[in-house]
């Protein structure tokens, strides 16, 4: 093996290691970068009006974090509900797949056992217990375990403060970097960089609004139609839509069968199948 390509597959081999055994510390760092680099134009923008940037990035770190916060306040007691609801509805969704799914498949495919019933019927029996005190344990855990309380900390401190230096330093980081490239490259790795970032940046920004406009849109249409678990399953949708149809398609899914188990009707299933048209 020729040496040079040793000593590259020794350092790649290394630095992967390094992250490996690094993730906890550095995935506060990670989810700082993405934040930066997502607000990081807005803060441009704000530039542009004569705006100050310690003042534009005080802005917009208070409005991207308010909004991070308010959601995460709004959000979880509600989607406790959703998940304890799911959790009460299981029982309902495999009695209406062996009562309807079973006998229908069979009788226009020839399928007489997609899953075991009485099988998934007896685990959750035994297990039932275990799973409705799921967050109950998870809290304990997150509370009563000393390193893990100590990550939750590290993480709800260091993300905010590192995503706003990045912000006020962004200009800095950059011309700092540009810096280590040779100078007889330099123009030619920054005018690609300067591709890659308008087009990943386009992207990243396009999908995750995408997502949120989605998500939104699937949980107001369901709420509208009735669904129980119009928020679950919108987020769910939104988020899984970062794959094409893919979203779509299970969001559409679940949303059929809990319309099924929660009506016992196709009215409110026509009702669903026109919000997703849409």
């Amino acid at each position: 093996m020729n040496t040079k390509y040793f000593w590259s597959l020794l350092i790649c081999i290394f630095i992967g290691l390094a992250i490996y055994f690094l993730s906890p510390i550095l995935i506060p760092f990670l989810i700082a970068f993405v934040l930066a680099y997502l607000a990081n134009p807005i803060v441009r923008r704000l530039i542009k009006i004569k705006v100050p940037r310690t003042l534009a990035v005080v802005i917009v770190f208070c409005g991207l974090f308010g909004m991070i916060a308010t959601l995460i306040v709004l959000l979880i007691p509600l989607l406790e509900k959703q998940i304890i609801i799911l959790i009460n509805k299981i029982p309902a969704v495999l009695f209406w797949i062996q009562l309807n799914a079973m006998p229908w498949l069979e009788q226009h495919f020839g399928i007489q056992e997609v899953m075991n019933i009485e099988g998934v019927k007896s685990f959750l029996n035994q297990h039932w217990q275990e799973a409705s005190t799921v967050a109950s344990s998870i809290w304990r855990t997150v509370f009563y375990s000393g390193y893990t309380l100590f990550i939750v900390l590290f993480d709800l401190v260091m993300i905010p403060v590192v995503t706003f230096y990045l912000l006020r330093d962004w200009e800095k980081i950059n011309s700092g970097t540009r810096a280590l490239f040779p100078r007889g490259s330099e123009q030619l790795i920054v005018k690609l960089f300067s591709q890659c970032d308008e087009v990943l940046g386009a992207f990243f920004r396009g999908q995750f609004l995408v997502m949120m406009v989605l998500g939104a849109y699937y949980t107001f249409g369901l709420w509208l139609v009735g669904v129980e678990l119009a928020l679950l399953i919108g987020i769910i949708t939104g988020l899984i839509s970062i794959v094409p149809y893919l979203g779509f398609i299970v969001g559409i899914i679940f949303a059929v069968i809990a319309t099924l188990v929660q009506f016992h009707d196709w009215i409110h299933v026509i009702y669903v199948l026109i919000v997703f048209g849409i």
